[in-house]
């Protein structure tokens, strides 16, 4: 889940790295590093702006850049990348993980290596300068580590004495941007948009090189010219002016994020023709299959909770599926390079069952593999807790699996509601002392409510740290209330009347164990804090925005890193 950026032929190599490399922390942010040709290699446990002040005036046209989610090896500067090679010959950055990597790193000990780190690109950099000594052809080389290597990675390789870059790409995403004959390369295309205006995504299996005066690819032992395609892609320039951290402005960004789904999937008061065939498809299909991880699942649950009928089935992306050929599935991922859904898909693919994506990320992997894609049109978002995508994703799917006669209006309609709760966003500041004060939490709720409390709870878990645990209320009394206590406690959850006593009944028998709890519903004579109800399949949009509120409020409280909690990353790629 690491982020990987290059430069070839760039006087500004140095500010388009660490550019990059800011624009790709949302991968993982454990420790950074950079490499500039010919020999300068900067790394740290901090974040990639403690960068910013090394050798701003070394002038190189090539180099490289990781920032690190630890996978293998913990974090410490000695496993920070960019990586060199024993005797100096490569240096390399690296996304993904090598499973056999230690069998590789035995050989090469016997061989007369010493490593300095306790990583698996150590092993693949000193694996390639071993097998470099032995044939200097470097595509030979390049094909023998993927070959023997096993697991993901998408490499990015300086040789000493070489004015270009090599890559490789294996499972881990990849693009190759291009400017007269300037090259960049990325794990994310936001990451070189800026200066690249034409691209090349590289295929699974492929590697090659690029520099000034040539540049390549190979796939299946073919040697060609890359083909650049012109693009354009979102600015990625956003920032969080006006606001304390990007999740927040990201949550105010969700009235936006109506309009831009009403612009794209609307005409007049319908959905558009191309939408309302995909919908009817949908609903001709043998049996959907909603796949997720994290808020996507959720969102799913959501999706599902909608339709008690057996059309429908939720899957989490890690799980068993079982692929029917006969059947829709329909992959939620946010990035669109989630490595389980990725692997998911091509299970789908081999299957040939009909598989429609639904990502923020129109370029990825996942959306290049589908046969269908929906834009989530969330916008860039920056923050790793998800806010934005969360409600395309339940927002779009609900427009495409329910029958809704005006669209343009149901749309207004959830935007008032959440125009409501952000108008009434000081309310949440009193409930969030409170919670701020406890170590744990269940969120409590009833059929739909409960994928509410799953996505609620979530949120405040990820990004305050607090324990939280969605419950269905009628479990509660199986176990469960055995831990509750004066520092763990309760909040319920009600969009339906027809739940509110039996949630206030769950909430009782919690405080009947001295244990705090807390109360937030449509009826605005029970409810903590009052909410506008939405239209039908999304009555609780406000109570969902509104618990988005209270999960920031709780983690200023706290003084938590929002935007960057510790050990996530938004873009999950590795197993």
């Amino acid at each position: 889940m690491c982020g990987i950026v290059g430069v070839s032929n760039d006087s500004n190599a140095y500010k388009i790295i660490i550019e990059g490399l800011e624009n790709l922390e949302y991968r993982g942010y454990d420790s950074a590093g950079f490499f500039l040709a010919p020999n300068k290699i900067y790394k740290t446990t901090s974040r990639v702006a403690s960068l910013k002040s090394k050798n701003k005036d070394i002038v190189s046209n090539c180099g490289m850049g990781h920032t690190r989610w630890a996978t293998t090896g913990k974090v410490s500067i000695k496993n920070a990348h960019p990586h060199q090679s024993y005797h100096k010959k490569f240096v390399l950055v690296h996304n993904g993980i090598i499973s056999n990597y230690l069998e590789y790193k035995y050989k090469l000990i016997k061989e007369g290596y010493v490593f300095k780190s306790d990583t698996d690109s150590e092993v693949i950099v000193n694996y390639l300068e071993y097998l470099y000594s032995q044939n200097s052809d470097m595509d030979y080389c390049l094909k023998k580590l993927i070959e023997d290597l096993k697991g993901e990675m998408a490499l990015i390789i300086s040789m000493k004495g070489d004015e270009g870059l090599y890559f490789v790409k294996k499972g881990s995403p990849l693009v190759v941007g291009k400017k007269d004959s300037s090259f960049y390369l990325a794990s994310d295309v936001l990451a070189i948009s800026n200066y690249s205006d034409s691209f090349y995504f590289p295929n699974d299996g492929e590697y090659g090189y690029v520099s000034k005066s040539n540049s390549y690819v190979i796939n299946k032992n073919e040697q060609n010219s890359i083909t650049f395609n012109q693009e354009q892609f979102e600015n990625n320039t956003t920032t969080s002016t006006g606001f304390s951290c990007f999740l927040l402005k990201e949550i105010y960004d969700q009235v936006n994020l109506i309009d831009a789904i009403s612009k794209t999937y609307t005409s007049g008061n319908k959905l558009s023709l191309y939408y309302q065939d995909i919908k009817k498809s949908l609903k001709s299909s043998k049996h959907i299959n909603l796949i997720g991880c994290g808020s996507s699942f959720n969102a799913a649950s959501y999706i599902k909770s909608l339709d008690h009928s057996s059309h429908i089935s939720t899957y989490v992306g890690s799980e068993y599926v079982k692929i029917n050929k006969d059947e829709t599935y329909i992959l939620i991922s946010q990035s669109g390079e989630t490595y389980d859904l990725i692997q998911l898909a091509k299970k789908i693919k081999k299957k040939k069952a009909k598989m429609i994506v639904l990502t923020n990320t129109p370029h990825s992997t996942l959306a290049r593999m589908s046969d269908i894609t929906l834009n989530m049109c969330a916008g860039y978002e920056k923050s790793v807790a998800a806010t934005k995508s969360f409600l395309a994703s339940i927002t779009i799917l609900t427009l495409l699996t329910k029958d809704i006669s005006n669209v343009t209006n149901y749309l207004n309609k959830v935007k008032r509601s959440i125009k409501y709760t952000l108008k009434h966003e000081d309310k949440f500041n009193d409930l969030a002392k409170k919670i701020s004060k406890l170590t744990s939490l269940y969120y409590i709720g009833k059929d739909i409510d409960y994928a509410i409390c799953q996505e609620g709870g979530l949120k405040l878990k990820e990004i305050s740290y607090l324990h939280v645990e969605a419950m269905l209320s009628g479990e509660l009394k199986h176990g469960p209330i055995a831990t509750v206590n004066k520092k763990f406690g309760a909040l319920g959850i009600s969009t339906k009347s027809s739940s509110d006593e039996k949630i206030k009944t769950a909430l009782a028998e919690v405080k009947c164990r001295k244990a705090p709890v807390f109360f937030l519903s449509l009826s605005k004579d029970i409810s903590e804090i009052r909410f506008l109800k939405g239209p039908k399949y999304l009555t609780g949009v406000g109570i969902i925005i509104g618990l988005q509120i209270l999960s920031y409020k709780v983690a200023n409280i706290l003084k938590r890193d929002i935007d960057k909690p510790r050990n996530l990353a938004k873009s999950v790629t590795v197993i």
